[in-house]
């Protein structure tokens, strides 16, 4: 849920927020896993490996919402203190440190 969606959210704080959501899974799970993803049913159950090593299995729906998905969008409505964290050597939620600019009224803090 977005914090413009809780009212009693009075301060939010997003570490490396996901700008690029169909981006950042295709590094994760690798672009071709994806790609077949959104072209499965809603109902399909993709087993997706993680580029750490891991693995996850996730229905169609999902990736199908990542194309309509506007993190920027959603959190822009809040209209509290909004602090970004995004790592300099960010190399898996893209596009990284640059992106975290993208957010209005931001308090940047850069990670080494």
């Amino acid at each position: 849920m977005w914090p413009a969606a809780r009212p009693e959210a009075s301060v939010v704080v997003l570490w490396a927020p996901v700008t690029d959501p169909l981006s950042t899974y295709s590094i994760l799970m690798g672009s071709e896993t994806v790609k077949n993803a959104l072209s499965a049913s809603d109902d399909s159950v993709i087993d997706a490996k993680l580029s750490w090593g891991g693995e996850t299995k996730l229905k169609g729906a999902f990736f199908k919402e990542l194309p309509l998905l506007t993190p920027i969008g959603a959190i822009g409505r809040y209209p509290g203190p909004l602090r970004v964290i995004v790592g300099q050597r960010e190399t898996i939620v893209t596009p990284n440190r640059l992106r975290g600019r993208s957010f209005s009224n931001v308090i940047m803090v850069y990670m080494i």
